[in-house]
């Protein structure tokens, strides 16, 4: 999940749902449409592997992970 993204090669994040469907769209299993994000930093919690991996700290809380 993620409420901004920077894409490779691009200096502005995207923070619109819409936006980043459009551009990842097919590279995505599952997709939920939070509305629009901040441009703060978010958390990021790799849920790939059998033990979720908190991979960046930001302003969402991630302490369920931990």
């Amino acid at each position: 999940m993620t409420s901004t993204l920077i894409l490779p090669d691009q200096k502005d994040p995207l923070d619109d749902p819409y936006d980043i469907e459009n551009q990842l769209g097919k590279r995505i299993d599952v997709f939920i449409d939070g509305g629009f994000g901040t441009l703060s930093t978010t958390s990021i919690v790799d849920l790939s592997g059998e033990n979720p991996e908190i991979v960046r700290r930001g302003v969402g809380d991630v302490s369920a992970f931990e």
